[in-house]
């Protein structure tokens, strides 16, 4: 299967502990801020419909914030094994 360009833009960043690092960050950022906005949202809703809200969100919105998270465990991972490959490549004898 042949990515497009932009595709491929969204995955060269990938290939370097940097690169990695910079979509951990945002990913990261992304959870913090939805989940700040659903409190926000959630506090501005008259009470006795708390746990309708409450239901929506546990339902639509936080697997997606548990795979985000799953994702950046796992760049987390690879940019791990980049960093440990770069070392070993430099003859770091901390690499070990």
């Amino acid at each position: 299967m042949n990515m497009s360009d932009a595709q491929r833009e969204g995955f060269e960043n990938l290939d370097t502990a940097e690169g990695l690092g910079r979509e951990i960050k945002a990913l990261s950022e992304e959870i913090d801020g939805g989940l700040a906005l659903v409190g926000k949202m959630r506090s501005h809703l008259p009470h006795e419909y708390h746990g309708s809200f409450d239901a929506i969100v546990a339902k639509g919105y936080l697997p997606m914030i548990d795979a985000k998270r799953r994702t950046i465990k796992a760049l987390k991972l690879a940019r791990d094994d980049l960093r440990s490959h770069a070392r070993d490549a430099a003859g770091d004898p901390s690499a070990a």
